[in-house]
């Protein structure tokens, strides 16, 4: 028997505070689906793994690294560990793979510490790459492979993506320590499917997925959510999902599975989805949480700019629907959209304060608009003074919190900090009992800051708020 490791795969830190600890299912899929074909996988997820552990698999020499990225924070140090890797072993093979390289596959491959980029979702170009480097194969040309060693890319098709019932399950020999820390956070993630219906101007969904979706078929994803409660027994309480269920009829065959297996569901929606019908259907016994992206106050921009919803009318109705139900949400918006004014803004602000008073169990956070190539919205952001970095290192610095503007920077900050307190969300998660009081005075001051939106000069604050999280979220690790 080989004991060999065929490929390494590693999920760099996405955040240094946030308390998220879903399983990484952006190496867990793709490593699943290598297992399955006979290959020897190992994982290391940063979040939970030393850099010592790391290494130590590093010294068993893999055939191949992967490491997948999103843009931004986890960026940086993905570029941190392939650049060590390199430094220590030129010649092992490093591929990068997840959002950001599949976006910008041929601006990664510049980097000298990268050899390859997956471009797309990982399972079948992974596999046939480290099938071609383990001698089995002979072809380089690889679809979905940008390939340093041909000076090639290949883009991948449509025959690239898995339908639904090719989808791995994820839980492996390998993978459950991860998932057995998930679930004593109630983090376990467990995807119905894969892409988007829809068809917004800001989404990297339409790159990503070259715009298509695809449901596990209900039969298949059933079975493998009993597998989960089997293997956890009535440990697991609460599964998340994918974004955006495709229909009302998915919507009662997904619940229906969650409702006879005693779980609780955390979703995804669109605000418009939510209606008298559906509304009713949601029950705080099977739900625990919803999140909906309402991105704007101003009807101006969630039409015209966003290709959204037809009015902010669609969101409010949504907080009247969604506080009858006494289910926990998440609303989220975005800020430094390309074409928005100051007057759109205040708006988002005073929509934001709105849906705050309607929804009592509600929690609203504010991300900067991150410009991702392939959406419509990325060529009027360079349009609007956006500079497109010219280096994979450049964007590190873009990210969702990020922006030459520093009140839209400090918004997501000031919004954590005022509305992401209530029960069961983040601030009340990062600090538990009398430990609030050390953020309280904070969120007060956050409070006031929005509602007469005195947005800047907040540097003290936000360095004071910073400070406070990160050490927080350092001593909770220690407690786990």
């Amino acid at each position: 028997m080989n004991n060999s490791t065929d490929i390494l795969l590693i999920y760099p830190r996405p955040s240094d505070t946030s308390p998220e600890k879903a399983p990484a299912l952006s190496i867990f899929y793709p490593g699943a689906y290598l297992e399955e074909q006979g290959l020897n996988v190992e994982y290391v997820d940063l979040r939970f793994d030393s850099m010592g552990y790391m290494w130590g698999k590093i010294v068993n020499s893999p055939l191949v690294i992967g490491i997948s990225t999103m843009t931004g924070t986890q960026l940086k140090e993905a570029i941190q560990i392939a650049r060590a890797i390199k430094d220590n072993s030129p010649r092992l093979p490093i591929v990068f793979g997840g959002i950001h390289p599949s976006l910008l596959p041929q601006q990664t491959i510049q980097a000298d510490y990268i050899d390859y980029v997956i471009e797309g979702e990982g399972e079948k170009p992974l596999l046939n790459l480290v099938l071609y480097l383990k001698g089995e194969t002979r072809n380089p040309y690889i679809k979905g492979v940008h390939s340093k060693e041909c000076n090639a890319y290949f883009h991948p098709e449509s025959d690239s993506y898995l339908l639904g019932n090719d989808h791995p399950f994820p839980l492996t020999e390998k993978t459950k320590r991860y998932y057995a820390i998930a679930n004593q956070h109630n983090h376990v993630r467990h995807l119905e499917s894969r892409g988007c219906v829809y068809n917004c101007r800001y989404c990297y969904n339409k790159g990503f997925n070259n715009g298509t979706y695809r449901e596990i078929p209900i039969e298949k994803w059933d079975k493998e959510v009993h597998l989960l409660r089997e293997h956890f027994g009535d440990s697991l309480t609460h599964l998340s999902l994918g974004d955006n269920i495709g229909s009302k009829q998915r919507f009662r065959d997904v619940f229906g599975v969650l409702w006879a297996n005693y779980l609780k569901g955390f979703l995804s929606l669109r605000c418009d989805f939510i209606d008298e019908e559906i509304s009713s259907l949601i029950d705080p016994v099977w739900v625990d949480h919803i999140l909906f992206g309402a991105e704007s106050g101003s009807d101006r921009v969630l039409k015209d700019v966003l290709g959204k919803y037809k009015s902010k009318q669609v969101i409010i109705d949504c907080a009247r629907l969604m506080n009858k139900t006494k289910v926990r949400t998440t609303y989220t918006f975005m800020c430094g959209v390309p074409g928005e004014t100051k007057e759109d803004f205040r708006e988002s602000l005073d929509l934001a304060r709105i849906i705050y008073k309607i929804d009592k169990r509600s929690g609203i956070t504010f991300f900067v608009f991150t410009p991702y190539p392939g959406c419509d919205l990325y060529t009027e952001a360079i349009k609007n003074g956006f500079k497109e970095p010219e280096t994979l290192e450049a964007w590190e610095r873009v990210s969702r919190t990020n922006n030459k503007y520093k009140s839209y920077n400090n918004m997501y900050f000031l919004s954590g900090l005022a509305w992401m307190g209530r029960k069961g969300h983040k601030t009340s998660q990062n600090f538990k009992g009398i430990a609030r009081l050390k953020i309280l005075w904070l969120e007060i001051l956050a409070r006031i800051r929005i509602r007469f939106k005195w947005l800047n000069c907040f540097g003290i604050e936000n360095g004071l708020a910073q400070r406070i999280i990160t050490k927080q979220a350092i001593h909770n690790e220690r407690l786990q």
